[in-house]
């Protein structure tokens, strides 16, 4: 009774913190709230999602399907959108956590990385950004999977790609949970939610399409982006020039096929469903080639379960632990403004990808959790 009354008073109090944090950034619009505030009204007025030219750096740049579910901000002015779009992303950050609660042996691990990951969450909340929403739907999807597999399917294709490349982490899924039938289901749903945003280009895909294609590269001007992830690095380690659109397509290819090679060896030796999906969906991260920090929410399940190993007394090796404290320094603290801020003037090519590599490495020797390997729904 103690531990669940410490429990909920630590989980109680994280909400609360979180609230209390985000308030300040109700009145901040000029994040990307703004992007998605702006689609909705855009989709009203049948008006092009896609304008480089009219939206400038505040481009809409998700998939077409991926509009029409912003259009209920549109039911409310700006500033009370804003404030009831980081009160979701705060109860989204929380779920994430409360998932972790039911698939770890010591709940405290779970908190532990959540204080870890507390930056990583509130960056995404300030900003607006949709990564904990995202995180939220896909371990909300993947758990309900036998039981409804079209339907969360669905959810998880979407949530995956809203970042386009975090496709890479269905290569985590059982096969059995996406077949034929299972896709068909979902590009024929894919298809229907992207005709509101067709009739804001009088119905031509082409237009769409092209309008779409300028706006995805119009932040930076080229693929890459965020300087945490293996591509990043890759161009790093080959003295490629930023802006050199080959370069950058070819360090991501070389990132994909070695993420997935690497996922592959990885499922011969983790036969639990769960973990190995959390480890996907790092990797997603880690090989994505516009990984920023906030990006690397989508680490936090296969954290957990890493901190997990450690909390529950298991016998670690030395080197175990070297690992584990340099994985965690890379993947948070390294590139952080914490560093920043004391003017060193460290190298940042893909720090946070390294960092979940390690920490993945201390889950491949442990077949995951004594709760079984099964995908509860």
């Amino acid at each position: 009774m103690t531990a669940r009354i410490t429990n909920l008073i630590f989980g109680v109090a994280f909400v609360a913190l979180f609230v209390l944090l985000t308030v300040n950034s109700f009145l901040s619009k000029n994040w990307d709230f703004q992007v998605f505030y702006r689609s909705a009204q855009h989709l009203i007025h049948l008006e092009p999602v896609y304008s480089f030219a009219r939206d400038q750096e505040m481009s809409f740049k998700y998939p077409p399907w991926i509009a029409p579910l912003f259009l209920p901000l549109s039911l409310f002015s700006e500033t009370v959108a804003n404030g009831i779009w980081r009160l979701i992303l705060v109860f989204c950050a929380a779920y994430s956590v409360r998932w972790s609660f039911r698939f770890t042996r010591s709940k405290m691990s779970a908190l532990i990385t959540a204080v870890l990951f507390y930056g990583v969450f509130l960056i995404n909340i300030l900003s607006g950004q949709i990564q904990c929403i995202l995180l939220a739907a896909s371990l909300y999807a993947f758990d309900g999977m036998v039981k409804s597999p079209k339907k969360n399917f669905s959810i998880l294709f979407f949530a995956l790609s809203a970042k386009v490349f975090n496709l890479f982490s269905l290569l985590g899924l059982p096969r059995v949970h996406h077949s034929r039938r299972v896709w068909w289901f979902t590009g024929a749903v894919c298809f229907f939610l992207s005709i509101p945003v067709l009739l804001g280009f009088g119905g031509n895909p082409i237009k769409a399409f092209f309008a779409f294609v300028e706006t995805a590269g119009s932040q930076t001007g080229n693929l890459m982006g965020g300087r945490g992830g293996l591509p990043s690095l890759f161009m790093f380690l080959t003295r490629s020039a930023w802006g050199n659109g080959f370069a950058e397509w070819i360090s991501f290819i070389v990132s994909f096929f070695l993420g997935g090679l690497y996922l592959r060896w990885i499922k011969k030796r983790v036969r639990n469903e769960r973990v190995f999906f959390s480890i996907a969906l790092a990797l997603g991260a880690a090989i994505h080639p516009l990984a920023f920090s906030y990006s690397f929410a989508w680490a936090f399940p296969m954290t957990v379960f890493v901190v997990d190993r450690f909390r529950v007394g298991e016998r670690s090796s030395l080197w175990d632990w070297v690992i584990f404290v340099s994985g965690l320094f890379l993947l948070l603290i390294y590139g952080s403004g914490i560093v920043t801020n004391l003017g060193l003037n460290l190298p940042v090519f893909g720090d946070r990808a390294i960092g979940c590599v390690l920490l993945v490495f201390l889950l491949i020797e442990k077949e995951g959790d004594p709760r079984g390997n099964q995908t509860k729904g």
